[in-house]
């Protein structure tokens, strides 16, 4: 493009050709929002040229300035606007009046204009001026200044309670009030909270203050800076503080600053803290409950805020825990209470500016475990089962020896006793004994023997007389202990000595069955016995004895199993008090060790038991037939050691007494087969009344082992070569009461000489 020259009066341009229409934009800013009365500040205008393509040509403005706003003296004049030409600026010293002109304003040029003006009336001044060029008016700019003194900002500050307890949260309202006519800028203040006051968590915190606020949970101090305030204006702050300890809380701000305002004077609010009674209820998570279960106490302390603290729980006054506040709560859990009845209280003793309390008791019901209950109902009984067996073995036992201590010659061959027999070895056949040999009558030496019981009157020591088989007559004539005088006896009757000595052994197996209603109970033992006789006259013997025994019962109702061993010792006496009718009596001590175990629970524990027995036997014969009616009666006392189960149940001891009265009769018919063998089978039948004192079984629903029941005997004796003897039998009791017993016996027995 061709260079252009333009001339403007004595201005000339060369160069590229512009339209030189631009319109600049102004801005103005004074030195300071506010100066006192004849104060003086700055006043500085900004022009540019912001097209992008123009020049500004002949840029002015004419700067009337508000009343009491004048150009200081001096002005301090200064400006950059010298981009084509010289700038004309008009600002005379205490006027009010500010002219500019510039000929020329680049593209993208900017210029600056200072002066100083004087406030010279109080109030609010503002100042606005409109720049224009050839292109035509632009922009107006306005600026703002206070002449005067300024009032400092005003601050009040309130709690939104006047009293707190400890623990207690309540607000604090920080209010900031600008009583002038302008904005104030850059308020700040910094808020230290009284000791025994902190911010909340959480603090709540809400500002209208613009800038930064900040009150860190948990801290002392609430900080405000940048912030702005309109004029005439009001704004506010608030947290949530939290008392910590009792006592007037005083909060005071030192003063509120800002850009243009003097400081405000200080704000206080007070606060007052009491220390609260408190309320402390006690709750528990399971009542009742069993012994070994984990029960948890809950203590809640309550007042005018959240405690803090330790609570003790107590049992009958005496401590068995701790357990530290949390909000107010405390929890205690314990596995060791005992059966029984607990009072359990919390005592919160005070703290943290707080009273103490303590709760109401609380009645805490400790049961036995199930399982312990079951085990205890297992013992009770069992060992009352086991007593009745042991006793009716021991009872059957003496009951057989006494018949073959009586038995003479060393005792019939068979006889059948109780639910199983004797088997007398001393009953073989021995050297015959006749009268004149030995200087004896063989009906005296039958007498003297036993083997002939018919009337004995002097002068008639011949009318009886032997006949038959001599070891069949032998073995089963002694039977007959009632007078039979069709009775006949050779006079050629072998007879042997008198046995005073006799060793026997005894076995017996025993089970028991019971029906739901008591227990459910299944099992049995073994007693065995060892005993040994003295006859020491024809009509009086004594012995002694001595066993063990092993059992094993179980119950699915009880869920468990009680089983264990023992040993008796004991002794007995036996009285002929009438041909065919005999008195006996026995007395033994017994020691039982008891393994018991039902579900969880298990224990072992001692017993021991005193067992005695008597009773009157009849022996008579019909013919071939021999009957044998008596009346029994066996009772024991037992005492069983107290005991810990696994679980921690205490047991106490037991002791229960029981026993057994028996009547019926037994129906024996000897037999002989050839001149070796002897067989007498028996069959018995007797009522039972079974009386106990044990009390009630815990879980079962009826009395246990009472009441009357019939009872069926069986068995076979036999007599075998050598004098050996044997018998099998057994009986079943029980019929018609809630339980069976049955039982399979064996036995033997020899005379032994000295």
């Amino acid at each position: 493009m061709a260079a252009v020259t333009v001339a403007l009066g004595v201005f000339a341009f060369a160069g590229p050709a512009f339209s030189q229409a631009a319109i600049p934009v102004i801005t103005k800013a004074f030195g300071t929002s506010s100066i006192p009365l004849n104060g003086t500040t700055t006043m500085t205008f900004t022009i540019t040229n912001t097209d992008p393509a123009d020049f500004a040509q002949n840029v002015t403005f004419t700067d009337t300035m508000p009343a009491g706003l004048v150009i200081a003296t001096p002005n301090g004049l200064s400006q950059s606007c010298t981009n084509a030409g010289p700038t004309t600026v008009t600002a005379t010293a205490g006027s009010g009046n500010i002219i500019f002109l510039n000929p020329l304003l680049s593209v993208g040029g900017s210029c600056t204009l200072t002066v100083n003006v004087t406030g010279t009336t109080n109030g609010l001044k503002t100042n606005s001026v409109v720049v224009s060029s050839f292109g035509g008016a632009g922009n107006m700019a306005t600026a703002n200044i206070f002449v005067g003194t300024l009032t400092a900002p005003t601050v009040t500050q309130a709690f939104g309670a006047s009293t707190l307890a400890i623990g207690g949260t309540t607000s604090l309202t920080v209010t900031i009030t600008n009583p002038n006519s302008i904005a104030l800028s850059g308020l700040a203040f910094t808020d230290g909270l009284p000791a025994g006051l902190v911010v909340a968590t959480p603090n709540a915190l809400t500002n209208t203050c613009n800038g930064a606020a900040s009150a860190a949970a948990g801290g002392s101090s609430l900080l405000l800076s940048g912030g702005t305030l309109a004029a005439n204006g009001s704004c506010s702050i608030t947290i949530n503080v939290t008392a910590t300890t009792a006592g007037t809380k005083t909060n005071t701000i030192a003063n509120v600053t800002s850009n243009e305002a003097p400081p405000g004077t200080a704000a206080s609010a007070s606060l007052s803290v009491n220390t609260p009674g408190t309320s402390t209820t006690l709750t528990s998570s399971l009542n009742p409950s069993s012994f070994g279960q984990a029960v948890t106490f809950t203590a809640t302390v309550t007042g005018g805020g959240t405690p803090t603290g330790t609570v003790t729980f107590l049992d009958a006054g005496s401590a068995i825990g701790t357990g530290a506040l949390t909000g107010g709560v405390a929890i205690f859990t314990t596995t060791t209470l005992s059966v029984g009845s607990h009072s359990i209280t919390a005592s919160f003793p005070g703290g943290g500016g707080f009273t103490g309390s303590v709760s109401a008791a609380l009645t805490q019901v400790v049961g036995i475990p199930t399982d312990s209950t079951r085990l205890r109902a297992l013992q009770l009984a069992v060992t009352r089962l086991e007593a009745h067996a042991s006793s009716a073995a021991f009872q059957s036992a003496v009951d057989g020896a006494i018949s073959d201590g009586f038995s003479d010659s060393g005792g019939s061959l068979l006889s059948s006793i109780g639910s199983g027999m004797r088997i007398n070895f001393g009953a073989e056949p021995q050297a015959e004994l006749r009268g004149p040999a030995n200087n004896m009558d063989a009906t005296a030496v039958a007498r003297a023997s036993g083997l002939l019981t018919g009337p004995s009157y002097p002068g008639q020591p011949s009318a009886n007389t032997v006949t038959g088989n001599y070891r069949v007559n032998d073995a089963f004539g002694a039977l007959a202990y009632a007078d039979n005088p069709m009775v006949t006896k050779a006079s050629t009757l072998p007879v042997r000595a008198p046995r005073e000595w006799q060793l026997w052994a005894d076995v017996r197996g025993t089970g028991w069955n019971t029906d739901i209603a008591a227990g459910d109970i299944v099992g049995g033992q073994v007693n065995a016995l060892l005993g040994l006789t003295r006859r020491l006259t024809p009509d009086f013997l004594i012995g002694v004895t001595g066993g063990y025994e092993a059992f094993s019962y179980s119950s699915t109702l009880l869920n468990g199993r009680l089983k264990g061993d023992g040993w008796t010792v004991g002794g007995y006496l036996g009285w002929r008090i009438w041909p065919g009718i005999r008195f006996d009596a026995a007395l033994a001590r017994s020691g039982v060790s008891y393994d018991g175990v039902s579900g969880t629970a298990s224990a072992t524990f001692p017993g021991s038991r005193w067992i005695g027995s008597a009773g009157l036997t009849g022996i008579y014969r019909m013919a071939s037939l021999e009957i044998e009616p008596s009346v029994k009666v066996y009772a024991l006392w037992e005492h069983d050691d107290q005991y810990l189960d696994s679980l921690g149940t205490l047991q106490t001891a037991y002791d229960f007494s029981s026993g057994r009265a028996s009547a019926g009769a037994k129906f024996t018919s000897p037999l002989s087969i050839g001149t070796a063998v002897a067989v007498a089978p028996y069959v018995g039948a007797y009522a039972d009344y079974y009386f106990d004192n044990g009390g009630t079984v815990p879980l079962l629903p009826t009395q246990f082992v009472q009441g009357w029941s019939a009872r069926m005997t069986g068995g076979l004796n036999f007599d075998g070569a050598n004098g050996v003897r044997g018998s099998v039998g057994g009986e079943l009791g029980g019929i018609g009461n809630n339980f069976l017993t049955w039982s399979a016996r064996g036995r033997v027995s020899f005379p032994l000489s000295f």
